[in-house]
């Protein structure tokens, strides 16, 4: 061979090998391994950390309109409950979201629908549904997309048994026993009994009292130790004084003085009785339709035999006055059907002192079609009937007390254009 073949193919081999050593000492080092991998791993990681903190924000977002769609919801449901207008109910709950982080100078938007426009109560007239949007800053996910993340929260809420109207209403807010059942029987018929009061026993009806009514709604709890043909509705919202806008009539000079009847026939007429009105014995007094004032004293009748009688007449108690209505008589009276007194057969100065106690008795041959209405006095309603049920159409009072061994019936008929309506009563519930 010649002499420079054989140098090159040495030299060849020795490359070789040169080249095979080196490639399994760089195979065997770990030397500098760990940067390879951070180098692999560090996008990895950044997308991890970018989506984090996006999550983050947008968890914190979230929270936040979901606070203000609750609060929106609710207050949307809450107000119509209390001023049934839909506009004034939608911008009282975006007040309430302001306060509940809803931020509109942040670029946040708010959309409160009755009915909602999504889920199991769309197209229920009831509930009120709130969208909150907020435009949420993002780090990674935007590079991903390149669009703004918008975050959303969504909340509905609805009125349980709107509109329904009370024909016995106790407008206390705190007393024990607002109403009490003391033996008797209470029906109510096409209308409910509903106390405002908070306290525990807001409604006590024991010693043998009954009550017949569909409904019965309570601000607080009850203690039932009697008869209730239906289970009471606790925590329902109490109901603003239906008539608290209504005016007081003018009390005057003195037209009669304690006027006392105790036979023959009577005929009156509207004006300022002073020292009250007494019918007893055997007398039958007619009132003709007006507006009477009861300045000191009562209107009283007691008796077995007296008949009272009057169509489109108010009763209206100047202070401490007081209405006082007994005996096993004849009583039947009502109220207007039109003018500032329509439906409300007793009125009570709403100034009267709390102490102030009227009773109307009903003994099966008694009729009373109106509202009683004291706001700041007690009402005791009676029955002690022949067998026969005692009528009456409504009463509003700070507190109510039924008792005797009578039946009172209070009848409603809400297609009637002439009877007063009270809206109210209603719970307000989170449902979404």
């Amino acid at each position: 061979m010649p002499l420079e073949s054989f140098r090159s193919s040495r030299l060849l081999n020795a490359c070789r090998a040169l080249g095979a050593r080196t490639f399994r000492r760089f195979r065997k080092d770990t030397r500098g391994g760990v940067l390879i991998y951070v180098g692999l791993a560090l996008p990895i990681f950044l997308g991890i950390s970018g989506l984090a903190l996006d999550g983050s924000i947008w968890f914190a977002n979230k929270r936040s309109m979901q606070a203000a769609a609750d609060a929106a919801a609710f207050s949307a449901a809450l107000e119509m409950t209390r001023v049934n207008d839909d506009a004034l109910a939608k911008s009282r709950a975006i007040a309430d979201a302001e306060e509940s982080h809803y931020d509109p100078a942040a670029g946040d938007s708010i959309q409160i629908n009755s009915p909602p426009l999504y889920g199991p109560y769309s197209g229920n007239n009831a509930a009120y549904e709130a969208i909150v949007s907020r435009p949420s800053p993002s780090f990674l996910s935007q590079l991903i997309h390149g669009e703004q993340v918008i975050v959303r929260a969504r909340a509905v809420a609805i009125v349980a048994n709107p509109g329904g109207t009370p024909c016995v209403l106790a407008l206390d807010s705190f007393a024990q026993d607002a109403i009490k059942i003391n033996n008797g029987t209470v029906k109510a018929g096409g209308c409910r009994l509903h106390a405002n009061s908070r306290d525990a026993w807001a409604l006590h009806n024991y010693n043998g009292g009954r009550v017949e009514a569909d409904e019965v709604d309570l601000t607080g709890g009850y203690e039932n130790d009697g008869y209730m043909s239906s289970t009471p509705d606790t925590g329902t919202l109490p109901i603003p004084d239906p008539f608290a806008g209504i005016p007081t009539p003018n009390v005057g000079s003195c037209d009669y003085t304690d006027l006392t009847f105790s036979n023959g026939y009577h005929y009156l007429t509207e004006g300022t009785y002073c020292g009250g009105i007494t019918v007893s014995g055997k007398a039958q007094v007619e009132f003709a339709p007006g507006t009477y004032v009861i300045n000191g004293g009562s209107f009283k009748t007691t008796g077995n035999q007296a008949t009272v009688t009057g169509s489109d007449v108010t009763f209206y108690t100047n202070g401490s006055s007081t209405i006082d209505i007994q005996g096993n008589g004849t009583v039947n009276l009502a109220a207007p059907k039109t003018g500032n007194y329509a439906g409300i057969l007793f009125y009570g100065d709403p100034n009267a002192p709390a102490a102030t106690s009227h009773t109307v008795t009903g003994n099966g041959t008694m009729l009373y079609e109106g509202y009683m209405y004291f706001r700041t006095a007690e009402l005791k309603v009676n029955g002690n009937g022949n067998g026969e049920a005692s009528s009456y159409m409504g009463a509003v009072a700070r507190t109510v007390r039924f008792g005797g061994n009578g039946e009172m019936l209070f009848q409603y008929d809400p297609t009637d254009p002439n009877v007063p309506v009270i809206a109210g009563g209603s719970t307000v519930t989170m449902v979404e």
